[in-house]
């Protein structure tokens, strides 16, 4: 079973790689926030059950 949000970092040749899972919203979201505020990546938080990206942090 899939872990119900996943980051994913996007590369310099707009590639994306997986960084972590996270089960909780509200964690993942603080997660993301946390990895944009100590890099210059962007990061991008994705619902596999959905299909979709739900938030995003450059």
């Amino acid at each position: 079973m899939q872990a119900p949000y996943q980051i994913f970092k996007r590369l310099s040749d707009n590639r994306f790689v997986w960084v972590e899972n996270i089960e909780e919203l509200q964690e993942a979201r603080g997660r993301l926030a946390h990895l944009a505020a100590s890099s210059e990546a962007h990061y991008v938080l994705f619902d596999p059950r959905a299909k979709s990206v739900v938030a995003h942090q450059m």
